[in-house]
Parts: C-alpha cells; sequence; structure tokens
C-alpha cells in the first residue's frame, strides 16, 4: 500500500518507467550505483521495491504519511512477518509439505501472525481498527503487503492461510486495510506476485537440487 496515497492530504502519481542498464542516467550510476527502483525527491533518495514503507525513520516515507508514536510498537510487533512468510515460500525440500523444515517454517508464521493478534488485542499498543488508531498509517502499508503475501502465495504454493478462527482481530484487521481505497489502487497484481515468487521458488530449487539431485519446476 503506498504510503503516499494513503495520506489523507492527497498525493502525485508517480509514473515508474524500467531502464535498460545503458540507459541509466549518469546521477543513477554515480550517486547510487544503478540501482533500482530509485526514488529521488530533493537531497532525499528511496532504493528498492519497499522504499518508502520500510521504515519509520525514512525521510520519503515521512514526508508521504508521517509516523506516529505507535508505528514503531507496530513495526517491531510485525517484523518477524516477512522473513516467516517468505521462507516458507522459499522452502522446496524434496520430501513435501510434510517434511520438518516445512512445520518448522510455517510454526514460525504461525508465530509471526500470533505476535500481530496480540498487538491488536492490546489496548495499551493499539486502539484500532488499524494498528496505530483511527486512521491508517505508516505500519499500515508495511504490514497490508505482507498479509496480502500470505493471502496470495502462501496460499497458492504452500496451502496456507490465516486462520480467522484463531486470529479473529488479525482476520478483522486483515479485512479493513485490504478494502481501503489506497490499498486496491496499489496492490501487487496478484499474476505478477505468483510469478515472482514462483521464480525464487525455483531458483532456490536450483541450488537445493545441487546437492540433493533433485529439481523443482
Amino acid at each position: 500500500m503506498s504510503c503516499a496515497q494513503a495520506n489523507p492530504m492527497g498525493y502525485q502519481a508517480i509514473v515508474l518507467k524500467p531502464t535498460a542498464p545503458e540507459d541509466k542516467p549518469e546521477w543513477l550510476i554515480k550517486d547510487h550505483g544503478g540501482s533500482m527502483p530509485c526514488l529521488a525527491h530533493g537531497f532525499f533518495a528511496e532504493l528498492g521495491s519497499g522504499a518508502g514503507a520500510v521504515s519509520g525513520s525514512s525521510n520519503l516515507a515521512e514526508a508521504a504519511l508521517p509516523p506516529t508514536p505507535q508505528d514503531g510498537l507496530a513495526l517491531a510487533a510485525s517484523a518477524p512477518l516477512f522473513p516467516a512468510v517468505a521462507q516458507l515460500l522459499k522452502n522446496v525440500d524434496p520430501n513435501g509439505d510434510g517434511n520438518a523444515q516445512d512445520a518448522a517454517v510455517r510454526l514460525a508464521l504461525d508465530q509471526a501472525l500470533a505476535a500481530l493478534e496480540a498487538f491488536l488485542a492490546d489496548p495499551n499498543k493499539c486502539s484500532g481498527p488499524y494498528l496505530c488508531g483511527a486512521r491508517p498509517g505508516l505500519a499500515d502499508c508495511n504490514v497490508a503487503t505482507k498479509l496480502f503475501l500470505v493471502d496470495v502465495a502462501a496460499k497458492h504454493f504452500k496451502d496456507y492461510t490465516l486462520d480467522a478462527e484463531r486470529l479473529p482481530r488479525l482476520a478483522a484487521y486483515r479485512d479493513a486495510v485490504f478494502s481501503l481505497p489506497s490499498f486496491i489502487a496499489t496492490k501487487y497484481p496478484e499474476k505478477e506476485m505468483l510469478f515472482g515468487w514462483g521464480k525464487a521458488r525455483e531458483d532456490r530449487g536450483q541450488v537445493v537440487g545441487k546437492a540433493g539431485g533433485f529439481h523443482v519446476v
């Protein structure tokens, strides 16, 4: 979810265009090693696909959606979520989804989601309906994309779904952020997400296969 678009003060749309290596501008190569995507504004620049929604200390993120004191608490509670879902998606053990490694990474994702459930249930940390109160904020921009990854990629590749009975507050929160116009307008197309993670799983399978004698397709 775009921090700029979630800002009730409005935003200016930015068109991102792919650039071939030989066409990259000199300033991008000199100042930022040619890294893309790169969003530059004044003296500040954000690099990477998660720029602007990763950290409350991000200059561009603060300009788009100033952080609240609760953002740090919410981001700390959600910190294990992306590593957990990424590990699950990249687990391509030849023994299948019932192996011990798969069980361990599933448990880690269960625990990461449970931590968010506990955060939402704690009135001293979260007054709802969003992570930091009545309005969506910086932490919501961060967490919404991770929950979307769980909903789409984890379900598609690993048949993993968020248990709404066990995590009712998190399920309600997910539905709330997924219905935000700013999320709907900026969420990743599901086909592109599945293609990207499918490629990551294939690459991981090739690495593991060199040692184990198999190949994931």
